[in-house]
């Protein structure tokens, strides 16, 4: 008896070992929607894939709040005989904001963990016309990257209304003087027209013929390549003529590189220009601003003495400040005329740049950013010795106070905040940790802070800054019933964010760290979270005193 004992315990052992190698997939695209609209019952899909069969197995599901320990539901189900199988379940949302779920599958008879996983799930505010019109987004689209048209419908979700993408002159023209376009590129231009979404198309890189002059990338340096260049663009204009209105001139060229601005590039905007315009009057051709360690409009003062006003309706600048605040920057050494590198030192500086070339050409041309953005970063020192690190709701933090800061300049026609989605799984590599939402389409905290900006902030103008100190920023947008009134505290350099940094205490009695006080003229508000998370407040004098963190929070006022 004892013998057998033995043995069926060495049995159900090897039976154990057996079952741990198994696969959860829970994140992976529109299979698997993570990021939702709107309250209330939702679909969670889940594929369990085991190398054995499990003769009695539990999946246990988890959702709580984000950064807290707020339990929203936990289910449990139960399966006889488990090996491969394809679940759903539903859960109801009560609220905006994110999600941390978990999901963790167990031998019942033993209790042995056999797969687990864990990610994000985001439930923003449902959108019935497109977002904010200065608010773009960088996708990757022309380079295969990401699934259409899923992608753009959570673009169009988070209130995006502009995306910067390229199709590439030598993707094209494989064959010198023949042009093929791959059809996923009607694809992915055609579903973003359908969404209410504009594209600015990126006209670069180069795709020179044997014998030509080139410099970074195929930049062409000669007559010969101008000319090949131009047949491109009129290609490409005649394509997507009735789709495509905004096209931007190559992709941060420098002198550093070849290119100069005042010859090689000119000539080449000179050689795009007319071309755009003879087939579109009214598209807008932007001149590139150059690389970003060029935010002073160093590339483009050059090409406009040389007359460069009368080829452009817009200059862009690439003005990324990472890993520091978007309102600090970094500062600079013995510059002409800047102190430091950020939104409130060179909005400003650009809406001049602005009004002079406008003089110039006696026609507006416009600020666009054309990229900037924040990566996910480890801590890490500086020779100042102080401490900067930026995680997720950092990121969602600066992403957010760049549009509402962008706002209150009004310099700029738009922002496109690089980039949409993750170009890769290495937490270790920066250009893998730019996006909103990661490579398999999980929700970082930046998307679902967006989506609720862009549903609260819409085409509000700046209207006044109740306090704008170093430390502490509120500012209104709108007037009248419309009015919101946005705050947030600049923590210039600072260890990693609290888990419930940015998540509102509501109980005035028991709020935790840096307030503000706001004297109203009304008595009764709505205070809204980075999550959209609201209560509603009261003040017989109106006078409100609120919890102010680094992720902005709104008021709007009732009464």
């Amino acid at each position: 008896m004892k013998n057998r004992i033995v043995i069926s315990m060495f049995l159900l052992f090897l039976s154990t070992l057996a079952l741990k190698a198994g696969k959860l997939v829970i994140s992976g695209g529109e299979n698997y929607p993570l990021i939702h609209s709107g309250v209330g019952k939702k679909q969670l899909h889940i594929t369990v894939s085991l190398d054995t069969l499990c003769p009695k197995a539990q999946l246990h599901i988890v959702i709580k709040r984000n950064k807290g320990e707020q339990e929203v539901t936990r289910i449990v189900r139960s399966f006889t005989g488990l090996k491969q199988k394809d679940i759903t379940c539903a859960v109801t949302f009560p609220a905006w904001g994110l999600y941390d779920y978990e999901v963790t599958l167990k031998n019942k008879a033993t209790g042995a963990v056999l797969a687990t996983a864990c990610t994000n799930i985001a439930v923003v505010p449902p959108r019935e016309k497109p977002g904010p019109t200065d608010f773009g987004v960088c996708t990757h689209f022309g380079h295969g990257k990401g699934s259409v048209p899923y992608s753009l419908d959570l673009i169009r979700l988070a209130g995006f209304t502009s995306i910067r993408d390229e199709i590439f002159w030598d993707a094209v023209e494989k064959k010198l003087g023949m042009f093929n376009f791959d059809s996923k590129y009607d694809k992915y231009v055609n579903a973003a027209v359908e969404r209410d979404i504009r594209v600015l198309m990126l006209l670069d890189y180069g795709n020179p013929a044997p014998g030509e002059k080139v410099a970074h990338a195929g930049f062409p340096l000669d007559e010969s390549g101008r000319r090949r260049f131009a047949r491109y663009v009129k290609e490409m204009v005649t394509r997507y003529k009735d789709k495509i209105h905004l096209w931007e001139l190559w992709n941060e060229p420098s002198a550093a590189i070849g290119i100069k601005p005042d010859t090689a590039y000119f000539e080449l905007l000179k050689a795009t220009y007319p071309v755009i315009k003879s087939i579109q009057p009214g598209s807008e051709l932007i001149c590139s601003g150059g690389a970003p360690n060029l935010v002073d409009g160093a590339f483009v003062k050059p090409i406009v003495k040389r007359g460069g006003a009368h080829f452009m309706d817009g200059f862009a600048m690439h003005t990324y400040v990472a890993p520091y605040t978007p309102e600090d920057g970094y500062a600079t050494i013995g510059h002409a005329f800047l102190e430091q590198v950020s939104v409130q030192s060179l909005w400003p500086h650009y809406k001049k740049m602005s009004q002079q070339i406008t003089a110039e050409k006696s026609a507006p041309v416009d600020v666009w950013i054309t990229e900037m953005g924040w990566h996910l970063a480890d801590p890490f020192t500086t020779s100042k010795g102080e401490n900067i690190m930026i995680d997720d709701l950092r990121q969602a933090a600066y992403a957010t106070r760049l549009f509402l800061l962008s706002r209150r300049y009004n310099a700029t026609r738009c922002v496109y905040l690089y980039d949409f989605q993750n170009d890769g799984t290495n937490p270790k590599e920066r250009e893998h940790n730019f996006g909103t939402i990661r490579m398999d389409y999980s929700p970082k905290a930046a998307y679902v802070a967006l989506a609720v900006l862009s549903h609260l902030l819409g085409e509000k103008p700046f209207t006044g800054a109740i306090q704008d100190t170093p430390q502490t920023k509120v500012f209104c947008y709108g007037e009248g019933e419309n009015k919101i009134i946005a705050f947030w505290t600049v923590n210039h350099y600072a260890a990693p964010l609290d888990k419930n940094a940015g998540n509102i205490t509501f109980n005035p009695e028991n709020r935790k760290g840096n307030s503000v006080m706001l004297d109203l003229e009304c008595k009764k508000i709505k205070l809204t979270n980075w999550q959209g998370e609201s209560i509603i407040l009261k003040s017989k004098e109106g006078k409100f005193t609120l919890p102010v963190t680094e992720n902005p929070s709104f008021v709007q006022m009732l009464n």
